[in-house]
């Protein structure tokens, strides 16, 4: 069992990397945070992406797709 002082800590590690990606746009961070064999279910694609280059390239177009709806969503 995880104590509840291990679960506030995983929590914060949770919220921090959340935050960095979707608040921020910090891309490096959240990929900094993958182990080499990371696998990706890519939602919009239902798809996975297998390991850390394939998973980056995925992350980032992601980033630059959620930028550009921001972006039209702004200009209404």
């Amino acid at each position: 069992m995880i104590s509840d002082k291990k679960k506030r800590e995983i929590e914060a590690f949770a919220d921090r990397i959340l935050r960095s990606y979707f608040c921020e746009g910090d891309v490096e961070f959240l990929i900094s945070t993958f182990t080499p064999d990371i696998v990706w279910m890519a939602p919009v694609k239902s798809r996975l992406q297998r390991g850390v280059r394939r998973s980056r390239s995925f992350s980032v177009q992601a980033k630059m797709q959620r930028s550009h709806v921001i972006q039209r969503i702004l200009s209404l």
